[in-house]
């Protein structure tokens, strides 16, 4: 791909970063716990469009009412009725209210301090209520980057959507175990410079989010991007979390959204749509049995059309491609139009001919043609692609498009309109107070960079940082311990290496070997450190007797061997193996007596042998 220039091309960019909190559920008391197990029962529903504020139906709710699907839902233990919209929501949970105001004071904005509970439609089935909840808690921040100061739009507390579990043309089954979970979506304006400038701010905003607590893990942070060029018209990518692909999908959007430029003088008559069933015989299998299943192929004549719609080479997109994007979503596999090669179809030329002809096409002209059943193909033809076809002189589409591993991205929905969004009639309006906002002020968590930088002043290994960086659970045992008991190494050896070694060793799960060693273990084990009661090279020997189940009080009873008897092993050694090198002789003597006898005294009898 040629180099861009960013700015004669009119390049516009922002964010839109939805972090999951870790705290309860927003509206509930029920904690925000995914399930794996079966579910205790489910729910069918089938939602309605509901008109917004302004009086009017939302153009990508109402795209989502034509597909006329049914929604189960699975409830758990952990989920109750505001979840099922049975009950009104409760009061919002303020521990996720605070972590909030925390992101907040992070990226300098201004919070807000009366605010209401917004319902923003959704009738994707995510929402048992048909509306997600949302409130608007703080605007006009900004982050630092090398490129200067990007400017925060808004921030938002809302609620998060249920989990798909499957997904057919029938129906959509949820979890509800994730509805509810509390989201903060963070909006910056379109003042993203370049790709790379798209990168930089997503990492910065990311870290500032990493130090507050907030879940990590796949599906915790959600990231979109909004993008256009001079000329086109904006489209939201949502997917756009991995670092490694984000500049390659901001410059391949920028491709796509140049080839619709590319297309503006197409003009689009609606012609009638014609069987060609009785013209066309299915040579392949897939054809085959869709025609004996009642398919018929419709195909319709595309004026002027004629070399538009094949892949251009080196180019990502092609207008056929994005045809085939829009049918998909109505569970259509493909198209078949006349700038492809159609003998991977098996057809022969007198049939495309004769199709031709059937469709009265001049050299100028092109065909499109679909296989499925007919009034499903009247239907989708109708609502998405003589649509699409015919507001091509716009540009590209103002759409939602997901991404791909590959950088590349695919339709999803249209773009969402301000049609969507209601007062919450169930909830008052929310103050934040002053004396909360001054709490939280007093409460500001160290951004990971520092931390990070912290940590190495301790002389813990890289690996260990990233583990406590990344474990916020983790860091802050790590730094009361730290805090009281100052021997860094020891405490990150610990909490880390040798619960790994245990849990690798003895085929334990993690969470339950933290669960013996907690913080009260610990610090018992660090005050005997401190009083000189337990030499450090024995703590890995007393943890690891805690782990398979000794009382604490034996496993810090430490046998201690006579050192008489460790310089007769030596002496035996230095027989059975001459001429090895200190360190050999050491780790065969610590091999065998372990945490018994200390590394300098053993190093010391070695010494005095050799």
């Amino acid at each position: 791909m040629s180099k861009i220039d960013y700015e004669k091309i009119g390049f516009k960019a922002g964010l839109e970063i939805h972090q999951q909190l870790n705290t309860g559920k927003l509206f509930c008391s029920c904690p925000g716990v995914l399930r794996s197990d079966r579910a205790l029962f489910e729910v069918k529903r089938k939602l309605h469009l509901v008109k917004g504020e302004s009086g009017e139906v939302d153009v990508a709710a109402k795209y989502q009412h034509m597909e006329d699907k049914e929604f189960i839902y699975e409830a758990y233990d952990t989920t109750c009725l505001v979840e099922l919209d049975e009950e009104p929501p409760h009061e919002i949970n303020k521990d996720a209210l605070f972590v909030a105001l925390q992101i907040s004071e992070l990226l300098h904005c201004k919070i807000i301090p009366i605010t209401q509970v917004m319902r923003k439609t959704v009738i994707d089935g995510s929402n048992t209520s048909g509306f997600q909840r949302s409130l608007m808690y703080a605007r006009d921040g900004y982050i630092e980057t090398s490129l200067g100061k990007v400017r925060i739009d808004s921030l938002y507390l809302e609620e998060d959507s249920a989990r798909p579990i499957e997904r057919n043309e029938k129906f959509t089954r949820y979890r509800l175990d994730r509805l509810g979970i509390p989201l903060v979506e963070i909006t910056t304006k379109p003042d993203l410079k370049n790709a790379a400038h798209v990168k930089e701010a997503a990492l910065i905003i990311g870290d500032i989010l990493r130090s507050c607590n907030v879940r990590r893990g796949i599906g915790t942070i959600r990231q979109d991007l909004n993008i256009s060029i001079k000329g086109a018209n904006r489209v939201e990518i949502k997917g756009f979390q991995d670092p490694k692909i984000m500049e390659e999908t901001v410059n391949l959007e920028i491709s796509r959204q140049q080839m619709y430029l590319e297309l503006k003088d197409l003009k689009f008559k609606e012609n009638k749509t014609v069987d060609v069933t009785n013209i066309i015989s299915p040579k392949l299998d897939w054809m085959k049995k869709q025609i004996d299943s009642g398919a018929k192929f419709i195909a319709f004549k595309l004026n002027g059309f004629n070399g538009k719609l094949g892949k251009v080479d080196g180019k990502p997109y092609w207008l056929g491609k994005e045809i085939a994007g829009l049918c998909k979503t109505r569970g259509f596999g493909g198209i078949i139009h006349s700038d492809e090669d159609l003998e991977k179809y098996k057809f022969d030329n007198d049939e495309i001919e004769k199709l031709k002809e059937v469709l009265d096409m001049k050299k100028d002209d092109a065909f499109l043609m679909l296989l499925g059943k007919k009034e499903k193909i009247e239907s989708l033809l109708r609502e998405l692609v003589f649509l699409f076809l015919s507001k091509l002189k716009f540009g590209n589409p103002s759409e939602v498009r997901n991404c791909l591993v590959d950088g590349t991205t695919e339709f999803s929905r249209p773009m969402p309109g301000s049609a969507r969004m209601y007062p919450e009639t169930d909830l008052e309006l929310l103050h934040i107070h002053r004396d909360l906002i001054n709490e939280v002020k007093k409460n500001l968590p160290k951004l990971r960079s520092e931390l990070e930088e912290d940590l190495k002043k301790q002389a813990l290994r890289e690996d260990q940082i990233k583990i406590l960086v990344n474990d916020l659970d983790l860091f802050k045992l790590y730094s009361s311990l730290h805090r009281d008991y100052n021997n860094s190494m020891l405490i990150a050896n610990m909490l880390i290496d040798y619960p790994k070694d245990f849990s690798s060793r003895y085929n334990m799960d993690l969470e339950k070997i933290y669960s013996i060693l907690n913080e009260d273990v610990l610090a018992f084990i660090l005050e005997k450190v401190n009083s000189k009661e337990v030499e450090v090279v024995d703590v890995k020997g007393i943890l690891e007797k805690i782990v398979k189940g000794e009382d604490l009080e034996n496993a810090v009873k430490v046998e201690k061997l006579d050192l008489g008897e460790i310089e007769g092993f030596v002496v035996k050694l230095l027989k059975e193996k001459p001429g090895l090198r200190p360190n050999a002789y050491m780790g065969l003597v610590m091999k065998e007596f372990g945490g018994k006898v200390q590394p300098s005294e053993v190093m010391g009898i070695i010494t005095k042998l050799i």
